[in-house]
């Protein structure tokens, strides 16, 4: 085995990061569907590796393609270049670059003709540019190949199965695999998923997370189409100063509610029979509190007051036995800490900015929605909430005539009363019921 060559680079590797996974060399056999003699062979440098084989250690190992033929991550590939081929085809790495978006391969493929490599899945949310350089190829997902001419440009998910097939000529690609998020330790950040893995994640967990990171511009119109089909989540996409590439945000913003109050207030009319009360400003709530007469009222219909806990105590006691209560109310969803009230308040009003975006459009740099943007992730990430004290001009109600769902249902509790009805007319949709926005509560005893 010659110093510095490809079977020893491979051979070191194949060791070193067979033992930081803790893999024996049959469990290493087993992942990579590869004979236990062979993986030996490979790892004593007896045998030259070939390109499948070098593939389906790669993800065995959960470490990138060019790991485990270059000596070092720091070192520039360009002065080690090595060549992996077979029958079909070469495949030479020609960079490898380590930055904020993860790691960047770049590989020269030459297939012979009337060649079909047929590749392995790689990791999740690993995507590819292949860029034609000579002659007619088909690239892409197993079953929906694009064919790409010289200097043609395809992008596509790699994690799934994926072929590479020429025609009569044969064929000379470009070939750059992005890995997001990974490192050399093989593991992604929670913060630097690629766009698919994020989605999935929240998609699949109704996650209340925010994720970020870089998504080739080619992606936009799959991102797009992501976006139409969730009620959930949207991912916002920012441009950036590399023309090649967006920021994408995945924030759980939901959709703007459209229920009619006026059909919510007609359908809990029948609840409104006999004496009662609308009570729908200021000035009537302190009345309430002043008058000491006893109980006489069937149902009570409470709109936009300012809350506090004597007037929603002294409205239950003018209510007769039966009597029911109908509140009209913006409600805050709070979080489960000191500042909820006003995080949560603060993101419900930018969410509404936000939502006047258009769904198809990226935000330009420097653009004034790109600062609300920037604004939600700053309070959603709980920083400086407490100066935070001057909210935007919506036309929302004052805030004092807010109160949090929380403290309405153990006010509502105390009172011996239960929810019999529950409507959001306002809002975002979301996956609580109770989320920040205007609400339609029908309270009665027992």
């Amino acid at each position: 085995m010659k110093p510095n060559s490809l079977q020893q680079i491979v051979a070191e590797n194949l060791r070193h990061w067979r033992k930081l996974r803790n893999l024996s060399v049959g469990d290493l056999a087993s992942r990579a569907e590869l004979a236990k003699g062979t993986l030996s062979q490979l790892e004593r440098g007896l045998t030259n590796p070939t390109l499948d084989t070098l593939w389906a250690l790669a993800e065995a190992l959960n470490v990138p393609f060019g790991t485990l033929i270059t000596r070092d991550a720091e070192e520039d590939p360009a002065s080690q270049v090595f060549g992996v081929a077979d029958r079909m085809s070469r495949t030479v790495l020609l960079d490898r670059n380590v930055g904020d978006f993860g790691i960047v391969e770049s590989y020269r493929m030459t297939l012979s003709p009337h060649s079909k490599r047929q590749a392995r899945p790689h990791g999740h949310g690993v995507f590819e540019v292949v860029v034609g350089i000579k002659g007619a190829c088909g690239v892409g997902p197993t079953g929906s190949p694009k064919y790409v001419l010289p200097g043609d440009v395809v992008t596509f998910f790699a994690d799934g199965r994926h072929s590479y097939e020429s025609g009569v000529a044969g064929c000379d690609i470009m070939v750059l695999v992005f890995y997001p998020g990974e490192q050399e330790s093989g593991s992604q950040s929670p913060d630097s998923l690629s766009w698919p893995a994020a989605w999935s994640l929240s998609q699949a967990h109704l996650a209340r997370n925010i994720f970020q990171g870089i998504v080739p511009v080619t992606l936009s119109e799959e991102i797009w189409r992501a976006n139409d089909l969730s009620v959930t989540h949207r991912t916002f996409l920012n441009q950036m100063s590399d023309s090649a590439f967006y920021r994408f945000y995945i924030i759980p913003l939901g959709r703007i509610m459209t229920d009619s109050e006026e059909a919510v207030r007609k359908k809990l009319s029948g609840h409104m029979e006999g004496e009662g009360r609308i009570i729908n400003r200021t000035d009537d709530g302190k009345a309430l509190l002043r008058d000491g007469h006893p109980a006489t009222w069937k149902w009570l219909y409470l709109e936009d007051v300012v809350w506090s806990r004597a007037l929603f105590h002294q409205a239950i006691q003018r209510l007769t036995p039966e009597g029911k209560i109908i509140v009209v109310t913006h409600l805050i969803d709070p979080y489960f800490d000191t500042e909820g009230y006003q995080r949560s308040r603060l993101l419900y009003v930018y969410s509404l900015e936000m939502h006047q975006w258009p769904e198809h459009r990226v935000i330009p740099c420097g653009h004034p929605i790109q600062r609300t943007l920037e604004n939600y992730l700053h309070i959603w990430s709980g920083k400086n909430v407490k100066c935070a004290n001057a909210f935007p001009a919506t036309g929302l109600p004052v805030e004092e005539a807010w109160v949090d769902a929380a403290t309405l249902m153990h006010w509502a509790a105390d009172e011996g009363l239960r929810m019999a009805e529950h409507y959001r007319v306002a809002g975002n949709w979301s996956s609580s019921e109770w989320s920040s926005g205007r609400h339609v509560i029908l309270f009665v005893r027992g």
